[in-house]
């Protein structure tokens, strides 16, 4: 069995002794296994809080925005998105400290066929970040974006436009 690899931060003075941590457990079997299944199973809210302060979904970043900056980058660097963006509680002012970042990609009509969800997702997979990326093709966004109740309408009545091609 491999073991699947954690990347985490940790504060300089405290390194070696991750480290150590860390070296202890892989020498364990029984010790990786009871570490696997405590950050499957971890809590969702902040150790020592009596269970009321949500663990913040901000992944390794100082703030909020630190972490909205991150992924339209990563997206706009992948993608060429004609534009990006934020809807949901987190552009309504509504979000609760673990609420994810909901994301709508609009992508250029050049390609054939429905966007695919998974190309999308993949330059935010994996950082930490809770984020749903729903990406739409420019004329499906045109069409939708006047009929209330899709994500189109929210998005352009009350999301936050990050991005815009020039």
């Amino acid at each position: 069995m491999s073991t699947p690899t954690i990347t985490f931060r940790v504060k300089p003075d405290r390194q070696q002794a991750v480290r150590e941590l860390v070296n202890a457990i892989k020498d364990d079997p029984g010790m990786t296994a009871a570490m696997l299944e405590f950050i499957r199973t971890r809590p969702s809210v902040v150790p020592g809080t009596g269970g009321d302060t949500a663990i913040r979904n901000i992944g390794p970043f100082r703030n909020e925005d630190a972490a909205l900056s991150f992924l339209v980058g990563r997206l706009k660097t992948a993608l060429r998105p004609v534009a990006l963006f934020l809807f949901g509680s987190r552009a309504a002012g509504s979000a609760r400290p673990d609420s994810d970042f909901d994301l709508l990609v609009i992508l250029p009509n050049d390609e054939s066929g429905p966007p695919d969800y998974f190309a999308a997702y993949a330059p935010v997979a994996g950082c930490g970040i809770g984020v749903d990326v729903v990406p739409c093709r420019l004329a499906d966004f045109e069409a939708e974006r006047q009929r209330p109740g899709t994500i189109a309408h929210a998005a352009d009545s009350e999301g936050r436009l990050l991005y815009a091609s020039p």
